[in-house]
């Protein structure tokens, strides 16, 4: 009798499949930008090694900036008529792949072809992460799996120059001692992890809750329930009718904003610093940690936060709108501040805030997303993300031309102020409410 009991009160209960999904989201984000960050840090060697000019190391780095952003929309396609299942394994082992021939590159041109490939092979992520988190999480619940894939990700690309500074250096300690390791055999290295996230991952995950054998009937309905303001009603409506209503380039807007403004940091903030307050270069990557630091906090408080509103006030405007709006502005604000502070602590703490409020804004961003793309998360998500990666593309290029023409370094922080605030004014137009794709609303 007490075994039958115990049987049904675990059924009751629901099971815990969904935090798996979540941490393989943000495993595949670990992994993906460990192997991604990895060549900036080598590359003077891979220069040296391969006889690249400066001016065509620019073009390298930048070959898999924009192949990223213009594969989102056809990586976001194929995740949905294929299954993320599939997809997602299929794009790690391939960039897995490509990470492991860089063993094989002889010259410019393959390199050149690797990083485009390496390019449109990552910009599967984020689109079939929005699907895993729309079908296996519950609603109240999708801005912090989103911050959590955001912290993951940059906490990738810190392993990854970590890992790739000392295998490339060597270690000689008191206590710990290894000699240098050729650059090829790092890629190599970095390859491993992806191609047994994607064995894992296949074997593991299914692309709908009711598909998986761990997951039982009280999980489901967990997953099922909706917030007041969210539904997820089906609808026949295509996904580029969904892309292109005037919500969605409000989203986009905002997401091209935050996207140009973060990637001023890791391009050209140490030069900034170097130039605008006479620091050596080594305090300069010192300084420019504390950015990126923020960034990792800013996703998680702003995942949770932006979660715990919803489950307080009901409201998707006060949690996702308003939120975001007050967040851009702040950043805004925080980085107009830093202008007229002379010690340079004094403004790289304002600027760190400032980051630190602007990615506040990334999780209701992509929670609005997945939300209003109704049956269509892995195209709309992977349109919202080309247009951030377009932003975060231009960007250096703007800042280079603003320099060069007036050689006033002091102007690039007037124009993020001005990229922030812009982001905050698509915010105060952008109603949250509803799918674009059913026009359901909730007054």
């Amino acid at each position: 009798m007490n075994g039958f009991l115990d049987q049904v009160d675990a059924n009751s209960r629901p099971t815990r499949a969904r935090y798996v999904v979540i941490f393989a989201i943000c495993l595949a984000a670990v992994v993906a930008y460990m192997g991604r960050n990895c060549l900036g840090v080598a590359s003077k060697e891979v220069r040296a090694d391969l006889g690249i000019s400066l001016a065509q190391w620019g073009g390298v780095m930048s070959a898999f900036f924009w192949s990223y952003a213009l594969a989102q929309v056809p990586a976001g396609w194929l995740a949905h008529h294929v299954g993320t299942r599939v997809a997602l394994a299929m794009y790690a082992a391939v960039w897995s792949a490509l990470c492991a021939g860089f063993y094989l590159v002889g010259g410019l041109k393959a390199l050149l072809a690797i990083q485009i490939g390496f390019g449109v092979a990552q910009a599967g992520i984020f689109p079939c992460s929005a699907g895993m988190i729309r079908h296996w999480m519950p609603s109240t619940q999708w801005a912090l799996s989103v911050g959590l894939m955001g912290s993951f990700m940059s906490v990738g690309g810190v392993i990854g120059s970590a890992i790739t500074g000392y295998a490339i250096e060597g270690i000689s300690t008191s206590w710990l001692t290894t000699p240098p390791i050729p650059w090829r055999w790092v890629f190599v290295g970095f390859s491993v992890p992806g191609f047994a996230f994607a064995a894992w991952f296949f074997h593991w995950y299914r692309d709908r809750p009711e598909l998986h054998s761990r997951v039982n009937e009280a999980e489901r309905k967990l997953i099922r329930k909706a917030s007041p303001e969210t539904s997820r009603t089906p609808s026949e409506t295509g996904w580029l009718l969904v892309a292109v209503q005037p919500a969605m380039f409000l989203l986009y807007g905002q997401q091209f904003c935050r996207a140009a403004g973060y990637i001023f940091f890791p391009t050209w903030f140490p030069e900034y610093l170097r130039e605008t307050r006479g620091v050596s270069p080594g305090e300069s990557g010192l300084l420019t940690a504390l950015p990126l630091l923020a960034v990792v906090l800013g996703g998680l408080v702003g995942g949770a936060m932006v979660d715990w509103l919803l489950r307080r006030t009901g409201s998707l405007r006060i949690s996702r709108q308003w939120t975001a709006t007050a967040a851009m502005a702040g950043c805004a604000a925080c980085i107009g501040a830093a202008y007229f502070v002379a010690n340079v602590y004094g403004a790289v703490f304002l600027i760190s805030l400032g980051t630190f409020c602007g990615t506040l804004a990334g999780p209701p961003a992509s929670a609005t997303t997945i939300d209003k793309a109704g049956d269509h998360p892995e195209q709309i998500y992977g349109m919202m993300n080309m247009m951030g990666n377009l932003g975060a593309a231009a960007c250096p290029l703007a800042i280079g031309f603003l320099v060069e023409s007036t050689g006033n370094w002091n102007l690039v922080l007037l124009v993020f102020v001005g990229i922030y605030a812009t982001g905050a004014l698509c915010w105060c137009f952008l109603d949250p409410r509803g799918q674009v794709a059913t026009s359901q609303r909730v007054a």
